[in-house]
């Protein structure tokens, strides 16, 4: 919830509100640029990493990724994109994708092989 108060210009930076909480913000604290981002916080006892991602498929979609060899899928979860457009010599998508930490090695290790195929959970 957000409270909005009137400030003379230039008193505060300009703030785009949508987004998450960096941390903690106290009731009567003003939203600033450091206090808010626009990537999706990771879930507790995750880890992300970087990877190309279907395109179109946006921040906070489940994946399920798929290892060449490896008996199951581990699940995923986009936390933040770049588009093609925007990255360096990509021709698709990139993406943070988070996984849960026991399994982050194992993504990682298939990943520098080339041995991840990414699956959309739900569109």
């Amino acid at each position: 919830m957000l409270e909005y108060r009137e400030v003379p210009i230039g008193v505060l930076p300009e703030v785009d509100a949508d987004g998450y909480a960096v941390g903690p913000i106290a009731a009567g604290d003003p939203l600033t640029p450091s206090v808010i981002s626009d990537r999706d916080p990771l879930p507790e006892g995750w880890w992300a990493m970087e990877m190309e991602v279907p395109t179109g498929a946006g921040s906070g979609t489940e994946v399920r990724l798929v290892i060449e060899g490896a008996p199951s899928v581990v699940p995923g979860l986009i936390t933040s994109v770049v588009p093609a457009v925007q990255s360096a010599g990509w021709a698709r998508e990139t993406a943070m994708v988070a996984v849960p930490s026991d399994q982050a090695a194992l993504v990682a290790t298939a990943l520098a092989r080339g041995e991840v195929g990414v699956l959309v959970v739900d569109w």
